[in-house]
């Protein structure tokens, strides 16, 4: 057989008399670009697992073939939860002279707050009365009078007094002003008591008694008012209300003893004692009755407190 002496012969075997394939150059870009494509891709992936891996927690972010959920479920992660603070949601808002300001008036202005002791009943019942809110300072002063706190007594008389609640009547003023002088032995009580009976109630042996009763308990309590108007009042019986009289030093220790033992009243006179000790330079007597009175405001004892403010205003504290 002749060879075809246009074509040169090879050792590969191919015969040298058959002409060479085409060549397709765009085809062989095209299939050398998804090669490259293909190979970056897999190295990119490669690269981000072995990164997440490294970081921490990163465990749980990669599942190794052949665990369970491999294709099938989806990675979870997890997450440490911080600890939430313990509240009680039922317990409502409390700002027990704690809180002041706008956030305390914040407080006191939520529908759904409730004072939970006399103390702050009555804070919370003078500080809507500031504001003219007085429809709300009755709801947490009638909680407050209940509770036994005669200043909350004194301000809800003071409401059914003046009239600025719905249905206010003197009755009803008599009666929590009766709270707070006869049952709290507060002294603006009393003396609320007193105005109330001697502008709203006809003269009578029982309204003579009752304003000669309270204004006598509102002198004792240190009210100068109470005690000028005692001299001028006659009781049904012709005799004038005494004003407090002095304790020997003698006696004064003896109360001093009932007053360790949780008398409030013998703490009171003890304290009085000392105020007015003609023996005692003013400093000394400021001193000791102030001590005492702080024990008693600690105790929620309500002129404890008030004779405590009454003499850290004179004593400039």
């Amino acid at each position: 057989m002749a060879i075809n002496s246009n074509y040169p012969t090879d050792n590969s075997g191919r015969n040298p008399n058959t002409p060479p394939a085409p060549r397709h150059p765009v085809l062989l870009k095209l299939l050398g670009c998804a090669v490259y494509a293909a190979f970056a891709t897999s190295l990119s992936l490669s690269i981000g697992v072995f990164w997440l891996a490294a970081q921490p927690g990163g465990d749980s972010l990669v599942i190794k073939r052949g665990e369970p959920g491999a294709v099938t479920e989806p990675v979870k992660e997890t997450f440490t939860e911080a600890p939430k603070a313990t509240h009680d949601e039922s317990a409502p808002l409390m700002p027990p002279a704690r809180i002041s300001g706008r956030n305390k008036e914040k407080i006191f202005d939520s529908p759904d707050y409730k004072c939970l002791d006399g103390i702050e009943c009555f804070e919370a019942g003078a500080n809507l009365m500031g504001r003219a809110k007085y429809r709300e300072a009755a709801v947490q002063l009638k909680l407050g009078c209940e509770m036994n706190n005669p200043q909350s007594c004194w301000k809800m008389g003071e409401l059914e007094f003046r009239r600025w609640i719905p249905d206010a009547s003197r009755e009803k003023a008599d009666y929590y002003f009766r709270q707070s002088c006869f049952q709290g032995l507060f002294g603006a009580g009393c003396i609320g008591l007193v105005d109330n009976l001697r502008k709203n109630f006809a003269p009578s042996s029982e309204r003579d008694m009752a304003i000669t009763q309270a204004l006598d308990i509102a002198c004792r309590q240190g009210i100068q008012k109470a005690c000028n108007d005692s001299a001028v009042t006659v009781t049904p019986d012709g005799t004038k209300p005494k004003k407090p009289e002095a304790i020997t030093d003698a006696q004064a220790e003896e109360l001093a003893q009932a007053c360790q033992e949780g008398d409030s009243k013998a703490c009171l006179s003890v304290a009085q004692h000392y105020e007015n000790h003609p023996d005692l330079s003013p400093k000394e007597r400021t001193d000791k009755a102030r001590q005492i009175y702080e024990l008693l405001c600690q105790k929620r004892d309500p002129q404890g407190c008030q004779n405590l403010r009454k003499i850290k205003r004179a004593a400039g504290i």
